[in-house]
C-alpha cells in the first residue's frame, strides 16, 4: 500500500445554502484538518418558486469555486470529491451550473442521490464510540432536504434505511408560502410516519445523533456560548428537556434579540426558525431521550471514503 501519511485530500459540499470545503492530511485511520472554507451561496433561495438557478446564483457559485480551486492548488491536494445535493437535484438548469464551474475552475461537481447523501452522513459518524453496538437514529436537517437514517446495531456498515424529505431550512418557508404551514408540516409528518412504520420495530431502544446546524446552534445557545465553538458542541449529549428549553429560549427572543445573538444573527434567524419547526416534528415522532450532537457531515464522510479507498 502506498504510504498515505503525507496525502492531502479534500471534500467539497455544494449544498442548498452553503458551499463548504475541508482540506485534510490523512494517515492510515485518521486525518488532520489543514484548512476549511465556507461561503453562503443560497442556491435553494426561491427555487421552490422558479425551479431554476438565477444567473446571479450561478455567477456567485463560480466565484466561490474559483476561491476553492486556489486553495486546492495551494495545498497540492492529491484527491478530492465535490458533491451537490438537493438544490442541484431539483433545479432544471443544474447542468449549466456544473458546466460553468468545470470550465472556469476545472472542478467537477457531482450531483448525488438522496441515498448517497444519507450514506455519507452515516459514514461521518462511524468512528463515534459504541456506534455499531446500538441501534442508531441519525438526522440531518439540511438546506433543501431532511435526511433521517436508521441503522440497526451490529449490521453491516452498508446496511441502513433512510428517508429523504425534500424540505429543509432554506425552502420550508417557501413551501409554507406556496401552500400553508399546516400542509407543509403534514407532508413532512407523513414521510416520517411512513419511514417509522416501515423500518423501525416498535419498542426497540435506539440512540440518536443530530448532524445539522439546527442542533449545533441550539446546543451552543443552551450552553450560553458567546460565539460558536465546534469543540464545545461536538460530542455533547443533549438531553431532551434541555433541547426543549433551548427551543423555548429561541422562540421567546424578539427579532432584534435574534439578530444581535452571535449564534443566530440576521443571516441565520429564519433558517433556525425553520429548522426548529422541522426538529419539533422529528422529536414528537420518536421517543428520544437525548441527542448526541455531531458537528460533522457529508464532507467528513467523503474524507473517510477517500482514506478507505487509498487503504
Amino acid at each position: 500500500m502506498k504510504n498515505i501519511d503525507r496525502n492531502i485530500f479534500a471534500a467539497i459540499d455544494l449544498g442548498s445554502n452553503n458551499c463548504r470545503l475541508i482540506i485534510t492530511q490523512c494517515s492510515f485511520n485518521d486525518y488532520k484538518i489543514l484548512d476549511t472554507f465556507s461561503s453562503t451561496i443560497k442556491l435553494g433561495k426561491n427555487l421552490s418558486y422558479s425551479g431554476e438557478f438565477s444567473n446571479e446564483q450561478i455567477t456567485k457559485t463560480v466565484d466561490v469555486f474559483e476561491k476553492i480551486s486556489k486553495k486546492l492548488d495551494k495545498f497540492e491536494v492529491e484527491a478530492y470529491r465535490c458533491i451537490a445535493t438537493q438544490a442541484c437535484r431539483e433545479a432544471i438548469n443544474t447542468e449549466k451550473l456544473v458546466r460553468e464551474v468545470k470550465a472556469k475552475t476545472g472542478i467537477l461537481v457531482e450531483v448525488i442521490s438522496p441515498k448517497e447523501e444519507a450514506r455519507l452522513c452515516l459514514k461521518s459518524c462511524f468512528n463515534y464510540k459504541d456506534f455499531n453496538s446500538e441501534n442508531k437514529l441519525i438526522f440531518d436537517i439540511g438546506g433543501g432536504s431532511t435526511e433521517i437514517i436508521y441503522k440497526p446495531k451490529y449490521s453491516k456498515k452498508s446496511a441502513f434505511n433512510f428517508v429523504s424529505i425534500p424540505t429543509g431550512v432554506i425552502n420550508f418557508d417557501q413551501k409554507m408560502n406556496l401552500y400553508s404551514e399546516q400542509k407543509t408540516c403534514q407532508e413532512i409528518q407523513n414521510e416520517i410516519n411512513f419511514f417509522k412504520n416501515t423500518f423501525m420495530k416498535v419498542n426497540v431502544p435506539f440512540s440518536t445523533i443530530g448532524s445539522c446546524s439546527t442542533i449545533t446552534s441550539l446546543c451552543a445557545i443552551h450552553k450560553n456560548l458567546k460565539f460558536y465553538k465546534k469543540e464545545e458542541v461536538e460530542g455533547y449529549n443533549f438531553q431532551i428537556l434541555d433541547i426543549y428549553l433551548a427551543i423555548k429560549k429561541v422562540q421567546q427572543m424578539s427579532d432584534e434579540e435574534k439578530k444581535n445573538n452571535k449564534i443566530i444573527g440576521l443571516s441565520r434567524k429564519l433558517l433556525l426558525e425553520n429548522g426548529i419547526k422541522i426538529l419539533n416534528l422529528i422529536l414528537k415522532s420518536f421517543e428520544i431521550e437525548s441527542i448526541f450532537v455531531s458537528d460533522r457531515g457529508i464532507k467528513e464522510g467523503i474524507i473517510w471514503d477517500i482514506i478507505n479507498q487509498k487503504n
